[in-house]
């Protein structure tokens, strides 16, 4: 079988000390492990950028057969396709080459994988591709989740794009538990003691495009001030700050909070070391809250590297983590707040975890070495048996030899799809409503948590309407704690939107005021 990749290879261009995005990382991955695993793929072509870049993938796969193609125009795209079996597309741009019907006067599949479906453009791009498949060309969906929010996009099941679900894989010798000896031996880079229990979350800084790290702060500052072993525990934010000033609020929240000395937030260093540091952590947090996350490849480097993870429950995560056995998933909450697709910053804000839960999962693991050992040791064998790109890509190679031998005779007479594609674009929320753990409705509950804890949270008082807020929890203060009743008598006395009240709601669950009703409450200090 002959394969044409449209994947670049990143490396071979760009400073490997220099972060790449999680686009780039997992399609150079695959890539890689494709040449070096796959059973079936007798010959790899790739667009190069310039001749040299062929050479430097020949050198690294001597023993494999790899062409590269600089071209740039459609028709010597298609010219050239006649050689190959699969069109294999990583990145937004599958929707596009579905488009191309040059592409298919022969029997060749087009395979494509999602990586971010968070912009209107490519669900609209994607429902207007899928017209021209057939059962023969896949789309490959990396969570649970992901193919979830792809079937919202399409709108029926009578589609003729095929969906299949195959993780991403890491690389279990890159990523693998050491010794305490050699962790001490980096934390000292860091100015962290040897005996500390460090949290670790890795990742882009920003609140827009990854998530929201500010209750991450607040759940740490009520950690130390709740456990005893609280003033020995540390927390390491590692990542390139995508958001002009995030650093800075951190930092300020962080000072406010009383935990500066114990937070090290750092966003310059040697990317090519990332191995290194998930080593000299104990446990890894990523409270992830954005719908522009699939899958969340961090996760699965940490659970290699023999840590236990604390992660909502949240898009991809949910297919990675198991719930008290590699580590905790904390529930989530989400409404429908009326949100447009460019509304990005409001809608990771509308997204809300349960506090007290992050806050007792975290006081867990910090309180029980045992545990942390245990489940440090079954996220590693998790991650070997579920998630080592060997295995990996032979799933890819089964989903590449169906795709090879299926004929492309499902169109109607006129050329398209039998699929009917008319309507409106789905709203974010109806294409993510699987993300959360609860969708908030009518029927949901909630209970005042922490009424002083919004104080510091600079980066989104913006945000709040102080009148929404007080008026909500006034309500729950006389016991009117349904939502559908809070929102149809501040819409009815006030003349406040149903869509203005869930918001304020959601954005007080964030950080903490609000709490879900049917949720245990364990703060000891501060609370309500």
């Amino acid at each position: 079988m002959k394969v044409f990749f449209r994947i670049e290879y990143p490396e071979i261009n760009v400073d490997v000390k220099k972060d790449s995005l999680g686009i780039h990382t997992a399609n150079t991955e695959l890539l890689v492990n494709l040449i070096k695993f796959s059973r079936i793929i007798e010959e790899y072509g790739f667009v190069v950028a310039k001749p040299g870049d062929g050479r430097k993938l020949t050198q690294l796969f001597p023993n494999k057969i790899i062409r590269g193609h600089d071209f740039g125009q459609t028709n010597e795209l298609t010219k050239v396709l006649q050689h190959y079996d699969i069109f294999f597309m990583a990145g937004y741009g599958i929707y596009d080459v579905l488009k191309c019907e040059p592409l298919f006067q022969r029997e060749l599949s087009i395979v494509g994988i999602t990586h971010s479906l968070s912009l209107d453009e490519i669900g609209k791009s994607l429902k207007d591709a899928s017209k021209l498949c057939s059962r023969k060309d896949v789309l490959i969906c990396t969570s649970s989740t992901a193919k979830n929010s792809v079937q919202k996009v399409l709108g029926t099941s009578d589609y003729r794009l095929r969906l299949e679900t195959i993780p991403f894989g890491v690389d279990i010798d890159k990523f693998r538990p050491i010794d305490e000896e050699r962790k001490k031996h980096f934390r000292r880079k860091f100015n962290l003691p040897d005996d500390a229990t460090v949290f670790l979350h890795l990742g882009r800084l920003s609140p827009c495009n990854k998530m929201e790290l500010t209750p991450l702060l607040k759940a740490f500052s009520d950690l130390v001030g709740l456990s005893e072993s609280g003033g020995n525990s540390y927390l390491l934010i590692l990542g390139r700050e995508h958001s002009a000033g995030y650093v800075k609020v951190l930092e300020a929240l962080a000072t406010k909070l009383n935990v500066a000395d114990k937070v090290r937030i750092v966003s310059s260093y040697d990317a090519s070391n990332i191995p290194q540091y998930y080593k000299l952590a104990d446990i890894f947090v990523s409270p992830s809250d954005n719908i522009q996350e699939t899958f969340g490849l961090t996760v699965l480097e940490a659970m290699a590297s023999g840590l236990p993870v604390i992660v909502t429950d949240w898009d991809g995560y949910r297919d990675t983590v198991v719930d008290g056995t590699t580590g905790f998933r904390i529930p989530t909450y989400w409404a429908d707040c009326g949100m447009s697709w460019n509304k990005r910053f409001q809608l990771g804000q509308s997204v809300a975890m349960d506090m007290d839960r992050l806050v007792e999962s975290m006081r867990t693991l910090l309180e029980n070495g045992a545990l942390r050992k245990k489940f440090g040791e079954a996220a590693r064998d998790h991650v070997e048996s579920n998630f080592a790109w060997e295995g990996i890509i032979k799933q890819y190679d089964a989903l590449f030899h169906q795709a090879a031998l299926g004929t492309r005779d499902e169109f109607a007479e006129d050329g398209t799809s039998v699929a009917d594609f008319s309507g409106t674009s789905p709203t974010p929320a109806e294409v993510f409503e699987s993300y959360p753990t609860e969708f908030v409705g009518e029927d949901f509950h909630i209970r005042l948590r922490d009424v002083d804890g919004f104080a510091g949270y600079s980066n989104i008082l913006q945000l709040v309407d102080g009148e929404v807020v007080n008026g909500v929890a006034n309500l729950i203060a006389k016991n009117v704690t349904r939502i559908g009743d809070i929102t149809q008598m501040l819409d009815q006395k006030r003349g406040i939107s149903v869509h203005e009240t869930l918001f304020q709601i959601m954005l007080m669950m964030k950080y903490g005021v609000f709490a879900a009703a049917n949720t245990p409450v364990t703060l000891s200090r501060g609370g309500v």
